[in-house]
């Protein structure tokens, strides 16, 4: 590993924050306002040390993004951090040499790394996996993120991913396991070989067992409040983290939850765009076919949001 992705990763610690892509109105990117999202998030605490400035990646619309839109947003995000935060742009592709070019693409852009998941096409191995991920990394000397979304693909086992963490430039992994106790101990056998981003809302648990961070849920619309939660964790305070944690996160997570089924809009940014626009940021307009919320929809969400002390505008 080189000393520059070695230095990257004893660096990469805390909120893994999902950053909103806003569009304008005729859904071309809004790149002025991800500029003033970017600015306000590090603003609010999240740099190195503290967080992670996931641009472009699942809740961002990765799949409604091409390759060079989300080389532009990369831009954007690294020409802000200036080197302040760690920038860590989404990268899609089916087969090595379509995610390879766009891996190249956010090299270019001057990302730090990337998060990339496996191809989604049915059947495909393990063997297939390591295959994509190992020809991916031949191509690029930024680090590289697995995502295992184990409910698109196929769950990877601890022993699957200290394969992967062989490959020079493989430094994190974001995981979750449907079984509690499984990662629990699963987490435990990984932190030692590659840093951990829990995916599994399991901030206190994973984080006193070793993990490196976390995945947002405030992050795209209230940054700020997750730099709560990492500061009063790598603090040692777990009380209050979990205070955090109890006051705000889980009933947002359970209304998202609940809004969705009643709402029947499940795209991936609809209500966190929503949830900016509200909090002073800028969410903007989903891509089709993901839905937007209507008027009643939104003034639901300030009332929630407002009730649970949020900064509403």
């Amino acid at each position: 590993m080189s000393e520059k992705l070695d230095a990257l990763k004893k660096s990469t610690r805390g909120v893994v924050i999902a950053m909103n892509t806003p569009f304008k109105a005729d859904y071309s990117p809004d790149l002025d306002g991800f500029r003033r999202n970017v600015e306000h998030t590090i603003e609010a605490g999240v740099v190195h040390g503290k967080g992670v400035l996931l641009v472009c990646a699942g809740g961002g619309e990765i799949a409604f993004l091409t390759p060079a839109e989300i080389a532009e947003y990369t831009k954007v995000a690294v020409d802000v951090s200036a080197g302040r935060a760690h920038v860590m742009p989404g990268v899609y592709g089916e087969s090595v040499a379509l995610a390879s070019e766009a891996a190249k693409m956010v090299q270019d852009a001057g990302a730090d790394s990337i998060q990339m998941g496996p191809p989604r096409w049915p059947g495909l191995t393990m063997d297939d996996f390591y295959r994509f991920y190992e020809g991916v990394a031949n191509s690029i000397d930024i680090g590289i993120s697995v995502y295992n979304t184990h409910w698109y693909t196929r769950l990877m086992t601890v022993q699957d991913i200290l394969r992967l963490a062989e490959i020079d430039n493989v430094i994190a992994v974001k995981w979750g396991h449907p079984n509690y106790q499984a990662f629990l101990a699963g987490v435990q056998d990984l932190v030692n070989e590659i840093l951990v981003f829990d995916n599994q809302v399991s901030h206190v648990a994973s984080h006193s067992l070793g993990a490196a961070g976390y995945i947002s849920t405030t992050g795209p619309w209230w940054p700020a409040y997750e730099v709560k939660i990492v500061e009063a964790m790598q603090a040692g305070d777990y009380t209050e983290a979990t205070r955090l944690l109890a006051d705000l996160i889980y009933p947002f997570r359970k209304y998202w939850q609940d809004m969705t089924v009643t709402s029947q809009k499940g795209g991936p940014s609809a209500i966190l765009k929503a949830a900016a626009d509200l909090c002073g940021m800028v969410g903007g307009v989903s891509r089709p076919p993901s839905a937007n919320l209507n008027a009643k929809e939104i003034a639901d969400l300030r009332e929630f949001l407002a009730a649970h002390n949020v900064p509403v505008v």
